[in-house]
């Protein structure tokens, strides 16, 4: 039996940063932490996921150049215990840097 496990991109903006940023193929790793087989899924273009496993503890972590992910490597346990929680990981954008001048 397989358990589905919600979660999201959520993007840390700057001050005036006003744009919205595509989240959408980023890669999601699931690796059981007792077999460690590894389970994978990608985003939609709001950041929006959804893995489907198998109980047991896993290592939840992205792997990426493109964001800088501030709550990487989330650890959560898969089973009868019916969490609903959804992941939820918070992301720069290395690439949008912002300079403000004044007259």
């Amino acid at each position: 039996k397989t358990y589905i496990r919600n979660g999201s991109l959520r993007e840390i903006k700057a001050e005036y940063d006003i744009q919205v940023q595509d989240a959408s193929g980023i890669t999601i790793y699931a690796q059981n932490t007792q077999t460690g087989k590894t389970y994978h899924t990608v985003t939609s273009f709001e950041g929006d996921f959804q893995l489907k496993l198998p109980a047991g503890h896993y290592l939840i972590q992205i792997r990426n150049d493109r964001y800088e992910i501030t709550n990487n490597n989330q650890e959560i346990t898969v089973g009868n215990l019916n969490q609903d929680t959804p992941l939820i990981f918070h992301y720069k954008n290395k690439d949008i840097r912002i300079d403000v001048k004044q007259f």
